[in-house]
This record gives C-alpha cells, structure tokens and sequence, in this order.
C-alpha cells in the first residue's frame, strides 16, 4: 500500500512524513524512506523488519524500530485531510498486522554486546579519533583505561601484524595482536605525542569523554546502553 497514491506527489509525502516525525522517530523515518526508495510503502514494513533482523540488529532494537515507525505513519494519517476514513481504517490494519519480533534468548543479554553489524555502523557514524579507539577495542577485547595507556613503544611491528603489549590489571603484561595497517592508519592520524591514541595536544585522551560520546550514539542509532566495556562484551561473546 503506497501512502503517496492516496494523497501526496511522492516528494511531498516524504518531506511531511519526516516533518511530522518526532526527534525520536525522525531517524527510522529516515531508514524507512530509504529502504522504500523514497516510495513510502507501507506494506514493506514486514520486508524492513526481516532486513534489520537479517543484518544483526537484535529482537528488541528492531522492535523500538517498528514502534516508531509505526507511530510516525499515524502522525501522518492523522494530517492527512485528502483521506477518506475507509482507508484510513485500511491503513490502520496494515499497521496493527505487523507484530514485534520474538525476543532473543535470554541466555544472551542482548542489551550488553553489539553485533558485527552495529559495530560497523558505530564505526562508521562515530568520530574518527573514537572511532580509531572503539574498533581497537573491538578487535582486541581490552579495556577502555587499557587502550588509552598504550604507548608507541608498547608496539612491535612484525610484518602485517602489530604486537601490542597492555599493562592489564594487577600490573600484569600481556600481548595482543592487530593488523599492522590498523597501526599505520592511527599513527598517520594522531602523530603528536607518546600515546597511540592521543588528543590533539598529544595527551592521553580522558575515558570519560570517550564514554559520553560512545553513550551518545549508542542512544541515538540503536535505542540501548553502550559503553566502551560494550566492546569487551562483544568481542567474549563473537
């Protein structure tokens, strides 16, 4: 069921259905517009849900998803004057078929990891230098405090792999491994100071400051908790 034969020109139909959308829905809205291609086809919402799933966003995400999806498309209606009640009845009933899918296995605490999915989307929205800083600690699984302590002279370069030392708890050592090109590509980036990951001064970055925009757009793009520790979870968990 296409909104835009209903009342709109598609563009139209587009630019007030993202309008009527709430701060919180805007970017489902957004998602879903594109998934359709601009078309604002509501019977695809079961199609959007099976996608979301298929690329690893987990049973809850997915369903805050539909919730706002689905309340974004009822603002809409509600405005629509060019409708008549009959479809705005069959719209109703399309909405009210789409059901949240089942939540997952409560052996997993899905609200305490990422998927390879929404790690790589995390990467891709947060800013570089974090960014640079969160995919170590996908790769690696060490702690935030473990990861900013690194030191250049903590790396050892043996052809494609990068030998990482990490003072760990108890101020005990341990050694971890990379993908030399990780290296090089951070060490091109941040080139002041003694520290892998430095601030633009070339101090040690504060933890707090990466966990506060971690939290933000873990917030923002999947509705749930994040923290850098969300990364050591994840990595245990893969």
């Amino acid at each position: 069921m296409n909104l835009a034969t209903f009342e709109f020109q598609n563009s139209e139909l587009t630019s007030k259905f993202l309008t009527l959308a709430s701060d919180q829905q805007v970017l489902t809205a957004k998602r879903f517009v594109d998934f359709c291609n601009g078309a604002l086809d509501i019977s695809k919402i079961e199609e959007f849900k099976s996608h979301m799933l298929e690329n690893g966003l987990a049973p809850s995400t997915v369903s805050t998803h539909i919730y706002r999806l689905k309340g974004s498309i009822r603002n809409l209606v509600d405005t629509a004057s060019k409708l008549t009640q009959g479809q705005k009845f069959a719209i109703e009933q399309v909405l009210k078929k789409v059901k949240a899918p089942k939540p997952a296995s409560k052996s997993i605490e899905s609200n305490k990891i990422l998927t390879p999915y929404e790690i790589d989307l995390l990467m891709k929205s947060l800013p570089p230098s974090v960014a640079s800083i969160c995919k170590f600690l996908a790769m690696t699984g060490c702690r935030i405090s473990e990861a900013l302590d690194i030191k250049l002279s903590d790396i050892q370069l043996i052809g494609e792999v990068a030998q990482v030392r990490i003072l760990g708890k108890g101020s005990k050592y341990r050694t971890v491994k990379v993908p030399a090109s990780f290296i090089f590509r951070t060490k091109e980036k941040n080139k002041l100071g003694v520290f892998l990951f430095p601030t633009s001064t070339g101090k040690k970055q504060d933890r707090r400051y990466i966990h506060r925009v971690v939290s933000l757009y873990g917030k923002k793009l999947f509705f749930k908790k994040v923290s850098p520790h969300t990364f050591r979870h994840s990595f245990a968990t893969e």
